[in-house]
């Protein structure tokens, strides 16, 4: 029985490795769980302030030389903040 359990966890580490190594082929892997519904949906977003300290949140990076946050945002989680006449104390 440790046997068996050695030999899977050695295959699953070997395929993570090789997944990790191919990144086209980890995409494509992405993308079939998400159309099955066994992994959510997320890309990277942007969160910085423009020169009049506006926040602005996009899916490609800042001009160089201004600070940002990178946010990981799952497609069914609303990002943007919640308008102050909103908010109930």
């Amino acid at each position: 029985m440790k046997k068996l359990i050695l030999i899977l966890l050695s295959l699953a580490i070997a395929y993570t490795a090789f997944l990790y190594l191919n990144p086209e082929l980890r995409h494509e892997v992405d993308s079939f769980l998400q159309s099955y519904g066994i992994k959510d949906a997320s890309t990277t977003i942007y969160k910085w302030h423009n020169n009049d300290g506006v926040l602005q949140y996009t899916q490609t990076p800042p001009p160089e030389g201004i600070t940002y946050e990178q946010v990981e945002a799952r497609s069914d989680v609303n990002v943007m903040p919640l308008p102050e006449k909103l908010r109930t104390e």
